[in-house]
């Protein structure tokens, strides 16, 4: 299919140029093109013509006249062209067989002149220094031509056919008779009349005409001997025979048998007037003529040499005789200039002249050579040929070079129309190529009626096929499988309404069902107003809300300007008219078959848009079933492209035959109008075009540009002059929420915690996602990465800035302002033992307090480590006593605090089982797709999708009613620091609620248990050295050590005597390392502790679990009973028994058997210690 095609353009003043138009064009799109590359500017408004005919602006490129080889001018001009077309149409012609003009051929009209100079538009001038100004005359009269000289200096004579052409007679100045057949001959020049085809007769019947004529005089002088009685008349009768054939011999045959018969082994003529005349009839019947064969048997090797004083004239008859699809020139390239014309099927052919001749594969034409060379096996000279079979004569009257530029243009001609047909469809075309090019853009839209006219592509000999949404839809139903060409109709359809009609005036909703990105930039047109893509059951639902809202606000705004029909708007309206809105519904099978609930809006929109100036363009693969007899109502407009079903074509056009296009077609389609017939087009192409018209054999540069950014940028910029400050058609659903969004964008009362922005389809607004701690609390369910820290950092952020209080569990750091006053405990998921805490002190604490934990089933089950599973109760009881607003994150649904929540946030899940699971709405299933977009599930209202906003700065301090609990974590080392001492208190590490110095009341003694290696020894090493600061009477015993060490050399051993001696002294207080060791090994010592401790001796003594848990009696059982002292490794069994206190609440389950990790006992207070590292 040819894409475009090659004429010469005839500039005034200047020499010709070749041009490529692009096939389909309208001549007036093509217009600024030509004036621009050929530099005239006339050629942009000024008539344009084809020879004598002129073109209007919408002929199309490609169709006669304006085909390949045309003459394009400014205005009609003369032309030989017109002659030899006119010629082969007219019941009489004129052939010129010799001379300058020879192969021209003419009509002859009912009078015509031929000259040299003859002013007349329709006069033959030749081309003959022979012949005069005024040579010749001729008139038709009675069914007859004559013809007369007009006193010619060099005369004229004239050869009658009847006599073989032997005899030639002087033209008198009288009129003539001249017969078809006959030549006139004047100067160099040869005439002859041609009268118009006819069917070749049969030799055959010439001889059987001849012998009726011999016997009717025979016949007849019998009739008159018998009649009259007179013999003589029978000699008249004998004498007809050979005058009949005297007269056989001089008549002339007719034009149909001017050749003479060609004899066995003979080579038939070849004349350029007989070309001609084929050549303009494949023009006109658009059938290119066939090869002939003489030069492939003047040839029979591969190669010819032409000799003699007009070789060039006969080769290039030969040459366009045998219909080339090529010709190679090897040579002098400018006396062949008209074979850069041949081009299409058929031989190549090589020319050598005036160059080195060589061998070739193909057929290679010698003219005129200093010398044939030994390969070359065929020679024609004159009229006659030598070749390996003999010799022959062949007669070649050849044509001029006039001749054969024109022969060769017409052969393109003919091969053009043949290639486009008729009534061919193009099997590619652009919508530039339709005259909707990016220029201009602003004067369409100046132009554009009230309908709605969408260009969709080419049809039948490349006219371009138009729908009118407004008069024939207003709805358009297009089919077609994948690879068809579905997506580039509704490019097309999109890209040429937008090109014709301003935005202020026509408006796109794009849909796509199928997830994909087909319409591109078009999709950022000025003119639309919604496009979304990669749809779910949220975004589908979203879609159609939207869509019916737009329905009921131009319904409201009709009855406020009085009409019914958007057509009846009046025109000086107070409210600026709407507008047109297109809806493009790609792949709308999907929403048939997923969500059906959503096809009633669907058939009811297709139901009201006509009179409210909303229509619909749905496309499907497969149509079959899912177009509703309510849908197919309003549908007028069909388009299928290849589908795979006969069925699926019938469906939308009522006839299979879309099934039968091939998929090298793609966007080959069907079009179906209403009750109509069923038209055949080519989809456009948006771009990739060439440009409309460029300078022949030069390759179009590429752009570099994308063809749909260049679309884009011009509508843009026509857009951005149109109209300025003009409402623009409103969009049928606001923009997708933002992907990012600060909480300065959100507003809400001092007793509700705003998280999110909400999106109501139905009304076409927004509203604000809030929690209200005090009436539940909230759940969110979110997998990795969607947002579920930032939802709670958000809703802390909110609360803080509002003087709540704000615990939390499990953020990461700086999701909340540690430093803010209304900041509480901030505890990570690994520190069970303070979540416990916290969870027990919250149950208590003061209103307006907020908990968030995020990961709540890792926080169950840390929790669940605490006092065999009392640490989750607490969490259950503290959801239930709803005395704290509690926000919690989670990774899927259920779990046993789900029955406690009430609001519910669910962020993106990768299962959709558990969407449903958590409650999200089928039609708002899958709708949330980057961190923060969630479901948000209120407990007393719809199901809205939000976006969840980020934390933000830091919220302003705002002091809380009361100061927050800040549970300190217990360090895994803690140092001493350089003094800790203080109201006589020993202390030994940090702990309890604040994480501060803890210790044993230096008067009241007290016991450190625990198994070994659990830091019992560090222990007392820490009281000593807390004893000597405050000046204490210490006896110390120990044998090694850190508690020789914190002795600083003053600790006695296990010896009994120096041990004794040391007690009788009266001290404040004894320290001993291992009791039970020296009680078993020094008795008599211990039972002296044993009496000053019931005396009221404060004895600080460390021994094993077991031991303590032995002890019934003594100092050990004193020190019990006064439930004083540190347990160490408080995992170990008995651990609770030793003070008589349960220590579960207290334990750190990740590091219970850390060294120096215990619990602090004075009474019935007890805190979680870590025993400072040992002295160094």
């Amino acid at each position: 299919m040819l894409a475009a095609v090659r004429v010469t353009f005839l500039p005034p003043g200047s020499g010709p140029v070749d041009l490529e138009l692009t096939v389909g064009v309208p001549l007036g799109s093509l217009r600024t093109g030509i004036a621009a590359v050929t530099g005239c500017p006339d050629a942009a408004h000024a008539p344009l013509a084809v020879g004598s005919r002129v073109l209007d602006d919408a002929h199309l490129a490609g169709t006669f006249p304006l085909v390949a080889g045309a003459r394009l001018s400014l205005g009609p001009v003369r032309s030989d062209d017109d002659g030899v077309l006119a010629a082969v149409r007219a019941p009489r012609r004129l052939a010129v067989r010799e001379g300058p003009e020879a192969g021209l051929l003419w009509p002859v009209p009912e009078r015509l002149a031929v000259g040299r100079e003859e002013r007349a538009s329709d006069a033959l001038v030749l081309a003959d220094p022979r012949v005069s100004q005024r040579h010749l005359e001729l008139r038709t009269a009675l069914g007859r031509v004559w013809v007369r000289d007009l006193g010619s200096a060099n005369g004229s004579r004239l050869s009658p056919a009847w006599a073989g052409h032997r005899l030639t007679l002087p033209l008198p100045r009288s009129w003539t008779l001249w017969r078809t057949g006959d030549l006139v001959l004047l100067g160099e020049t040869v005439l002859e009349l041609r009268a118009a085809d006819a069917p070749r007769a049969r030799r055959g019947g010439r001889r059987l005409a001849l012998a009726a004529t011999a016997l009717a005089p025979a016949l007849g002088s019998l009739a008159l001997v018998a009649g009259t009685g007179n013999p003589a008349m029978l000699a008249l009768g004998l004498a007809g025979a050979p005058l009949a054939a005297l007269a056989h011999r001089l008549a002339p045959e007719r034009e149909e048998d001017a050749s003479p018969e060609q004899r066995p082994g003979e080579l038939a003529p070849v004349r350029a007037v007989d070309l001609a005349q084929r050549s303009a009839r494949g023009v006109l019947s658009g059938e290119p003529p066939a090869p002939d064969g003489t030069l492939a048997r003047l040839a029979p090797t591969g190669t010819l040499a032409v000799l003699g004083p007009r070789a060039r004239e006969v080769a290039a008859t030969l040459v366009l005789a045998a219909a080339p699809g090529r010709v190679e020139v090897r040579g002098a390239h400018e006396r062949w200039t008209w074979t850069s014309w041949v081009e299409g099927e058929g031989p190549e052919v090589v020319v050598v002249d005036g160059a080195e001749a060589s061998p070739d594969e193909r057929v290679v034409v010698l003219v005129d050579p200093p010398h044939v060379p030994s390969w070359c096996t065929a020679v024609l000279e004159a009229t006659r040929w030598s070749g390996p079979d003999g010799e022959t004569a062949c007669e070649v009257e050849p044509g001029g070079a006039a001749w054969a530029e024109r022969h060769a243009r017409l052969l393109a001609g003919a091969r053009c129309l043949a290639a486009l047909g008729a009534s061919a469809v193009p099997e590619s075309v652009t919508l530039g190529a339709l005259g909707l090019t990016e220029v201009e853009v602003e004067e369409r839209w100046r132009a554009a009626d009230d309908g709605l006219r969408a260009v969709l592509g080419a049809g039948a000999a490349g006219h371009a096929v138009e729908v009118d949404l407004a008069r024939e839809g207003p709805h358009v139903l297009v089919a077609g499988t994948t690879g068809s060409g579905k997506s580039e109709a509704l490019r097309a359809l999109v890209a040429s309404l937008a090109l014709r009609y301003p935005p202020t005036a026509l408006a796109f909703a794009l849909v796509d069902f199928k997830g994909g990105a087909g319409f591109g930039s078009l999709a950022r047109l000025p003119h639309v107003v919604g496009a979304v893509t990669d749809l779910d059951a949220h975004e589908a639902a979203r879609a159609m809300s939207g869509i019916a809202a737009e329905l009921r606000a131009r319904k409201a705004a009709l009855a406020r300007v009085g009409a019914s029909d958007l057509r009846d708007w009046p025109p000086g309206a107070a409210e600026p008219h709407p507008g047109r809105l297109v809806v493009v519904v790609d792949e709308f099978r999907a929403l048939a078959e997923e969500l059906p609930e959503l096809m009633g809006a669907l058939e009811r929109l297709a139901t009201q848009g006509r009179s409210l100036g909303v229509h619909l363009v749905l496309a499907t693969q497969r149509p079959s079933g899912v177009v509703s007899a309510e849908l197919r109502a309003n549908v007028a407009l069909r388009l299928a492209l290849r589908v795979t079903d006969p069925g699926d074509s019938s469906d939308v056009v009522e006839v299979p035959d879309a099934a039968q296009i091939p998929p090298s077609l793609p966007g080959r389609a069907l079009l179906k109008r209403g009750p109509g017939g069923v038209e055949t087009l080519q989809v456009a192409l948006v771009g990739g075009s060439a440009p409309p018209v460029r300078l022949a054999g030069h390759a179009p540069e590429a752009s570099g540009t994308d063809p749909d950014e260049q679309l884009l940028a011009a509508v843009s910029t026509a857009a951005a002059r149109w109209a300025p400050g003009a409402p623009r058609p409103a969009a049928p659903w606001l923009p997708a929420l933002p992907s990012r969004l600060e909480p300065s964008e959100l507003t809400a009362g001092p007793d509700r915690l705003p998280f999110a922005l909400a999106d109501e389809p139905e009304t076409q607004s927004r509203s604000v996602a809030t929690w209200d701690p005090a009436a539940g609390h909230l759940l969110a369910i979110g997998g990795t990465a969607s947002g579920r820290t930032t939802l709670l950092a958000t809703l802390g952020a909110a609360a803080l800035a509002r003087g709540w209080a704000v615990h939390a569990i499990g953020l990461p750091d700086g999701a909340l302002a540690r430093e803010h006053p209304g900041t509480g405990t901030v505890c990570p998921l690994d520190d069970p033992r303070r979540l416990a805490r916290l969870v027990t002190l919250l149950a208590q604490g003061p209103a307006r307090t907020v908990l968030l934990v995020d990961d709540v089933e890792s926080a169950w089950h840390a929790l669940e480590t605490v006092a065999r599973g009392e640490g989750a109760t607490r969490l259950l009881e503290l959801l239930r006593a709803r005395h704290v607003g509690v926000a919690m994150t989670a990774t899927g649904p259920g779990g046993p605090w789900s029955g406690l929540v009430g609001d519910r946030v669910i962020l993106p899940l990768a299962d959709q089982t558990a969407e449903e699971l958590a409650g999200v709405p089928r039609t708002l299933s899958g709708a949330r797709r980057g961190p923060g977009r969630a479901v948000w599930l209120p407990a007393r209202a719809e199901p809205l999708v939000c976006q969840v906003a980020l934390p933000g700065a830091p919220p302003p301090h705002v002091e809380p009613e009361a100061p927050p609990v800040r549970l300190a974590p217990l360090p895994l080392e803690a140092r001493r620091p350089a003094e800790v001492a203080s109201r006589r208190r020993l202390v030994l590490g940090l702990g309890g609620d604040s994480g501060r110095p803890l210790g044993l009341d230096a008067g009241a003694g007290g016991l450190v248990v625990g198994p070994p290696g659990s830091g019992r020894s560090t222990a007392l090493a820490h009281l000593v050295l807390s004893a000597r600061r405050l000046a204490l009477d210490l006896v110390t015993v120990a044998r090694d050590g850190p508690v020789l060490v914190a002795a600083d050399g003053a600790a006695h051993g296990f010896e009994r005597e120096a041990l004794l001696e040391a007690l009788a002294q009266g001290p404040d207080a004894v320290v001993v390392d291992d009791l039970d060791a020296l009680a078993r090994l020094e008795p008599e010592v211990a039972e002296q502790i044993d009496e000053l401790v019931d005396d009221g001796l404060a004895l600080f003594a460390s021994l094993t679990t077991t031991a303590a848990l032995s002890a019934f009696r003594g100092a050990v059982a004193t020190l019990r009973a006064r439930r004083h002292g540190l347990v160490l490794g408080a995992s170990t069994a008995g651990s609770d028994e030793v003070l008589g206190s349960p220590l579960a609440w207290h334990l750190d389950p990740p590091h219970a058997a850390r060294p120096g990790r215990g619990v602090l006992q004075r009474g019935g207070r007890l805190a979680a210690i870590q025993v400072f590292a040992p002295p160094g």
